[in-house]
């Protein structure tokens, strides 16, 4: 199976979108969740998946244009937040930090290693 993280890398360097520019990456990423909310504003669940996938593509691409390799990069991230102990907030129903973690059990990223 191809690896997505590289197929998207390879899209940027195809059509040469390899410099990094903070407020156009904002743009873009702005612009794909209005997408992604507004198709769930109609329940528009196949729309839905193609506005998040389109934030991937964006935030895997400006990760690589940031001089990293994406994949190294999530790998550091995932690392990190499953490191972190918590529970579901039943009045919220988001992931809540345990903020009684003793700090010492916590991953911290470490993005050196994922430099280009």
């Amino acid at each position: 199976m191809p690896n997505p993280i590289n197929q998207i890398v390879d899209f940027n360097i195809d059509r040469n979108l390899v410099s990094f520019d903070s407020n156009l990456e904002y743009s873009m990423l702005f612009e794909e969740l209005q997408e992604f909310m507004m198709a769930a504003a109609q329940e528009n669940e196949h729309e839905m998946v193609d506005g998040l996938c389109d934030v991937i593509v964006v935030a895997v691409g400006a990760i690589y244009k940031l001089g990293y390799y994406p994949d190294a990069a999530l790998l550091e991230t995932v690392k990190e937040i499953s490191s972190r102990k918590g529970a579901i907030n039943q009045e919220t129903g988001k992931w809540q930090k345990d903020l009684n973690q003793d700090p010492s059990t916590l991953y911290k990223a470490d993005y050196t290693n994922s430099k280009r």
